[in-house]
């Protein structure tokens, strides 16, 4: 189990791009899995890297929500990912969100990258975390 953790962690930090000074992408993110969550993030620490990863895959249910009320709902063939940047507070909470890239199939996308900001404003990460690295891109794909 362990070996498998600090492999996930590895794989990550490799896939995720490190992103020191500017927090928006020119391009695509790196190719995700197809699971409807993908994680990429800013820091090339792998325990950062892996405590997100945790706390985002927590809220899953969340983000799932949004993408099936906010998108599925109106078109059920939308599909697309997300990337956001959220930057943390002192104490572990979200104190902003920002989009950094985004590509939709279809024109609900925007409702459904709202509702996902206006949740990820409520989640909650280790408070060490918060102070060694506050800035963290966030990367979702959707798909049905």
């Amino acid at each position: 189990m362990h070996k498998r953790l600090i492999l996930s962690l590895i794989t990550l930090a490799i896939a995720a791009p490190s992103i020191s000074g500017a927090q928006t992408r020119n391009g695509p993110p790196p190719g995700p899995r197809r699971d409807t969550l993908a994680v990429a993030l800013v820091s090339t620490d792998t325990v950062a890297a892996g405590q997100v990863e945790m706390v985002v895959r927590g809220r899953h249910r969340e983000v799932q929500f949004c993408f099936e009320e906010s998108g599925l709902k109106t078109d059920p063939e939308l599909s697309g990912t997300f990337a956001m940047v959220l930057t943390l507070d002192t104490l572990g909470g979200v104190l902003r969100v920002d989009p950094s890239w985004r590509e939709w199939s279809g024109p609900d996308g925007p409702a459904v990258e709202s509702c996902v900001m206006q949740r990820a404003l409520t989640w909650k990460f280790p408070v060490h975390l918060a102070r060694a690295t506050p800035r963290h891109e966030v990367t979702f794909q959707f798909s049905r």
